[in-house]
């Protein structure tokens, strides 16, 4: 991807103009020039590593091939998160997934149109395609057993393709194997984490279940480290509901996105 454009410091700073550059940079040259877009927020706040939104795009002339809405993913505006996400480089494998491994796997995710990164500071920002046109579902409520069939098959045909072969190309181009700092620095953040949870979900928590995630913080390194002992793929992270689109007319058919804690794991 071209990195002659600016990233976004804000939501205020995607114009009609700077779309226009990126996706013709990005994706295709031959767009009609952006009349006008209209911005809505679809994630941000509590839970989300980032700033999610949908641009809706109005076109000068005719707008033929040219997409009608995408979205456009940035970093958080919360300062401790982004330092979370540097820490840990999610926002770095996020953008690696799409630029380098995407156009690869055998499982759906949405096209990238463009993506920078800054390797820097870790500042960002990709386009992507909108998939909103599919069927989602809501974890809490739960998946229909069409929806669980299509989720765990793709899980298989996903992690078959990398399985024990994470030291190939292009799984190897953009991952490593993990390594005692890094299961020592989750570890940290799980930690750090933990007594922001109970504080606001301590209700939640039985007894039991609170001594139990106090004492695997201490053992998570020491986890991680054994599950890295045996065979290894490419995994998604974080294989949740929330993160899957599903094809309305194919059964089988289901997309997934939110790849910011993909790397190499435990299938």
């Amino acid at each position: 991807m071209a990195d002659a454009l600016h990233i976004p410091d804000h939501p205020g700073a995607i114009t009609a103009d700077w779309l226009h550059q990126a996706l013709s940079e990005g994706s295709d040259s031959t767009i009609p020039p952006i009349r006008d877009v209209t911005l809505e927020t679809i994630g941000a706040g509590v839970g989300m590593v980032g700033s999610l939104l949908r641009c809706r795009l109005t076109y000068e002339g005719a707008r033929g091939s040219a997409p009608s809405s995408i979205i456009v993913k940035l970093p958080s505006p919360d300062d401790n998160t982004r330092r979370t996400a540097r820490q840990l480089r999610l926002y770095q494998r996020e953008y690696e997934f799409y630029r380098v491994l995407a156009p690869h796997v055998n499982v759906r995710t949405p096209a990238l149109l463009y993506g920078h990164f800054d390797p820097d500071d870790h500042r960002f920002v990709l386009l992507l395609e909108d998939l909103g046109y599919m069927e989602s579902a809501d974890q809490v409520d739960g998946a229909s057993e069409r929806q669980a069939m299509a989720a765990v098959r793709a899980a298989a045909v996903f992690h078959s393709q990398f399985w024990n072969r994470v030291d190939q190309p292009p799984a190897s181009t953009v991952h490593a194997p993990s390594t005692p700092e890094q299961h020592a620095t989750v570890q940290s953040v799980y930690q750090r984490s933990l007594p922001r949870a109970f504080e606001l979900f301590g209700d939640q928590f039985s007894a039991s279940m609170r001594a139990l995630a106090e004492s695997y913080g201490s053992r998570l390194a020491a986890h991680s480290a054994m599950m890295a002992g045996g065979n290894q793929t490419l995994i998604h992270g974080d294989f949740r509901l929330d993160n899957m689109f599903f094809d309305r007319d194919d059964a089988a058919g289901v997309a997934l996105v939110d790849w910011q804690v993909s790397g190499i794991g435990s299938g």
